[in-house]
């Protein structure tokens, strides 16, 4: 199983198609750190946010460009190698992994291969913005959250998720959000390659699937159970998140077993 999954980390990484993502996650990380740095150029302290809230998790900046990022990742996150299946069964290519493999391995092989892939490609490009703002932007803002002054603020009221943590340390805080969204992005990628294999759907068709039924389900949800929610630092329990990313995980095992045992008889 090392084997096939070292070649298809392998194959993603030569395709054309991840190179497209990886650079558009890298212009979505860039683009966030230019618009804050035209925001505060000339500013003084007394108007500077401080550093840890200036990024693009927890900024007010770089807001649209998450909402954005936000929109589009089951769309982006699937062009990655959710749809490899669909190529290699397409072109006949699958054959020759199933002559040498059982089908059980190569699909379980496919999905671990798709969340490391998935998860680093996302955390890595969204790291890039919180490195360059910690580097770029000097930490002497005097502005806490939601725009007020530290000592204006009410400390038994959580504006945010994980508050302490926040409070406490502020970057490893805007890293633990991009965590989330690196594991929330690995967790679309892998239940679109799962669907890929009960329906055995287009690309076109597995594509336009997750991006409407990801949405679908951040509406019928409530909100303390939407992953985006907690992406955006609401002040949710900790244990509604774990129940939700609890949810999610049953939802990529499930589909994960359905679509092997179905491939697994024909």
């Amino acid at each position: 199983m090392v084997n096939l999954i070292r070649v298809d980390l392998k194959n993603c990484i030569k395709n054309d198609k991840f190179k497209m993502v990886f650079l558009l996650f890298i212009a979505l990380s860039l683009l966030p750190f230019f618009m804050m740095c035209a925001d505060v150029f000339g500013v003084t302290s007394l108007e500077l946010f401080p550093t840890g809230i200036m990024g693009l998790t927890l900024g007010r900046t770089t807001r649209p460009v998450l909402n954005f990022i936000l929109i589009m990742l089951p769309l982006i996150v699937c062009l990655i190698y959710s749809d490899s299946y669909i190529f290699e069964r397409d072109n006949n290519i699958c054959i020759y992994f199933f002559a040498r493999n059982k089908k059980s391995k190569y699909f379980i092989s496919k999905i671990i291969s798709i969340s490391i892939i998935v998860f680093l490609t996302v955390f890595f490009a969204l790291s890039i913005n919180e490195a360059l703002t910690f580097l770029a932007i000097p930490n002497t803002g005097v502005r806490g959250y939601m725009g007020l002054p530290d000592y204006e603020l009410t400390s038994n009221i959580n504006h945010f998720f994980l508050q302490s943590i926040l409070e406490s340390s502020p970057y490893l805080y805007n890293f633990l959000l991009i965590i989330i969204i690196s594991v929330y992005s690995s967790f679309i990628a892998i239940i679109g390659f799962n669907i890929s294999i009960i329906f055995r759907i287009k690309r076109i068709t597995l594509f336009i699937c997750m991006f409407l039924g990801v949405h679908l389900s951040e509406v019928i949800l409530p909100m303390q159970f939407t992953m985006e929610s907690y992406i955006q630092a609401l002040p949710y329990k900790l244990e509604y998140f774990f129940i939700t990313l609890l949810g999610w995980l049953i939802l990529c095992i499930f589909t994960g077993v359905v679509g092997i045992g179905i491939e697994s008889r024909r």
